[in-house]
């Protein structure tokens, strides 16, 4: 996401994604992991993205399972 950062994530450096929504609002939920060997967590807010969730969630589950998050 270059809002984020102009750097690309490598897929080997997510551990886990998961989706998370509030009404009609979709987030991506990332689990990167960091430099001392733990995960942290990296929102991404698919609202500004022109694409339809369900593609992006399509495309990602390519690389990685996307769970949902749990409410």
């Amino acid at each position: 996401d270059a809002r984020r950062s102009r750097q690309a994530m490598l897929w080997d450096d997510i551990r886990e994604v998961k989706l998370g929504r509030a009404e009609n609002e979709f987030r991506l939920i990332l689990s990167v992991w960091g430099r001392s060997g733990k995960a942290n967590e990296v929102e991404v807010d698919l609202s500004g993205l022109d694409a339809d969730v369900n593609v992006i969630l399509e495309a990602i589950s390519t690389y990685r399972p996307v769970t949902v998050e749990a409410a």
